[in-house]
């Protein structure tokens, strides 16, 4: 209808991150995708598929890192989350870029 404002849901999660890695975590990417009932992608309230997060460390080697999110979703018909950890900055500065094929079996 013309003149309404579409509905906007708060999805909120939270994850504990491990650093199963020989050396400390500066900073991760990761990325959220809420899915409906047959797996499918819903819309995030920026209008995309996807959020991505930063997340800052450090996350010392064999530590773990307690984070919370939230994020506007247009449906409340939110059967599943997908978070996928998709770059990783370590402490002597080398990126690790998650493999397209990993994603391919969330997404």
């Amino acid at each position: 209808r013309a003149g309404l404002t579409p509905s906007i849901f708060v999805m909120q999660g939270e994850t504990v991150l491990a650093n199963t890695s020989r050396q400390p975590v500066e900073a991760l990417s990761l990325t959220i995708v809420a899915l409906d009932a047959f797996h499918q992608p819903l819309q995030m309230g920026g209008g995309g598929a996807v959020s991505v997060q930063q997340v800052m460390g450090p996350i010392p080697r064999g530590g773990t890192k307690r984070h919370t999110w939230e994020e506007p979703v247009a449906s409340p018909d939110v059967y599943e989350v997908a978070v996928v950890v998709t770059r990783v900055r370590f402490a002597d500065g080398k990126v690790w870029v998650a493999p397209s094929e990993e994603l391919l079996d969330v997404f």
